[in-house]
């Protein structure tokens, strides 16, 4: 539920909420403020909650349609990333901008996980990010897409629980905010991941989405 301050902020019937950097997000959770771990991301200067539920209830805890897939993705890119030096990270933060700190469901960086042993990797260094979606799909093709193409990320896929496909974004306009290049594949498809170095990853759709019956 949405706070009446929140709707007078909206409204601009109030003064203007303070934003956070990274650095002070940071600082948060070192302090102890922010509990390491907590279900929170800093988006464009407001720290906002994770939403990984299935649609059925009101927590914000992980519902397990939105597991499986995310376990499903995991392993089918992970397991041959390595040889081409790349990795995937599983729901850890991307440093975007110095307001913008989301933690994707997948990322797909460049180099070995010891590169980010002191600190987040940055969008040069991100090939694609990979959000898993139910009843987060209006905030990921809305704000998730604008800052994720404002950050020139070259490849954005939003796996579409309710619909059953995964959304492609590609060629990024940093400017507009927004992907030139839209696309939907049902689960009767394959998904293609390029990667640089004329390397790519071709996947069965199907493969990444919970049983009909879950």
């Amino acid at each position: 539920m949405i706070s009446p301050l929140l709707n007078e902020v909206v409204a601009e019937g109030s003064p203007e909420p303070m934003l956070f950097t990274t650095d002070q997000y940071h600082r948060l959770s070192e302090t102890g403020v922010l509990i390491e771990g907590s279900p929170v991301e800093l988006i464009e200067g407001v720290i906002v909650l994770k939403d990984r539920r299935d649609g059925k209830d009101d927590t914000m805890i992980y519902g397990p349609r939105h597991g499986y897939s995310l376990a499903k993705l995991f392993a089918r890119l992970d397991d041959h990333l390595e040889s081409v030096n790349f990795h995937v990270r599983n729901q850890n933060p991307v440093t975007l901008t110095d307001k913008s700190e989301p933690e994707p469901d997948l990322a797909v960086v460049r180099g070995a996980m010891e590169d980010y042993a002191e600190r987040h990797p940055a969008p040069n260094e991100i090939v694609a990010l990979i959000e898993v979606a139910d009843s987060s799909l209006r905030f990921d093709r809305s704000t998730k897409q604008r800052i994720y193409a404002t950050a020139n990320i070259p490849i954005y896929w939003i796996v579409n629980l309710p619909d059953r496909q995964v959304e492609v974004f590609e060629q990024p306009d940093a400017t507009r905010g927004e992907y030139l290049s839209k696309s939907q594949i049902d689960e009767s498809g394959e998904i293609q991941l390029s990667l640089p170095g004329e390397t790519s990853i071709v996947r069965s759709v199907a493969d990444f989405l919970p049983p009909v019956n879950s």
